[in-house]
């Protein structure tokens, strides 16, 4: 692995965010600026694989009412991704518990939203605050970097497997040679 990637992590952040989460007290991390196709949040260089949607509360709430058309169609581009997911800024005991204003009963936003996890396999996050959102991206970036920089161990060269399997098979000889003598009188 590339530590010295690794200890560098660069989170992109979308140029249309209205209110960007706050990353400074991220060691090793530095945001960017940039239009992205999906999401709100990505990861310099895999733009097009990690995709993270940020939403507050009011902000989930009214996309899953009156924009769902659109939030449902961004979450089929986010399929495409190979990791994606919502995080949200608030807790999950807020949705459960109605603490946001819209006429939508929380049974039903709890319902929608599992629905959508289910039928787009993209999970929703519930951090509880802005501060607990930024953390979750910044994990989650951080831990997709990761695994994308493992390094795959080379295969051993060709002759060196056929120089393996001669010594085993020559080991096996022998050993069936020495099995035969002490079974002789």
């Amino acid at each position: 692995m590339d530590i010295q990637s690794l200890s560098a992590l660069t989170i992109i952040e979308d140029t249309r965010e209205q209110t960007p989460l706050d990353f400074s007290a991220f060691p090793f991390v530095t945001v960017e600026r940039a239009t992205l196709h999906s999401g709100d949040y990505s990861v310099k260089g895999w733009e097009s694989q990690f995709a993270i949607e940020r939403k507050s509360l009011a902000d989930l709430i009214g996309t899953i009412t009156q924009g769902h058309e659109r939030f449902e169609r961004e979450l089929q581009r986010l399929m495409s991704f190979q990791y994606a997911a919502v995080v949200v800024e608030a807790s999950e005991i807020d949705l459960r518990t109605g603490k946001y204003r819209s006429m939508l009963l929380p049974r039903a936003a709890v319902g929608m939203i599992t629905a959508f996890e289910v039928r787009y396999r993209i999970p929703f996050h519930f951090c509880g605050n802005r501060i607990m959102a930024a953390q979750r991206i910044y994990e989650l970036a951080y831990y997709f970097q990761r695994e994308m920089l493992k390094e795959v161990p080379p295969a051993p060269p060709a002759e060196r497997v056929v120089k393996e399997k001669g010594k085993r098979a020559a080991k096996r000889e022998n050993k069936k040679v020495l099995d035969e003598n002490k079974e002789q009188p």
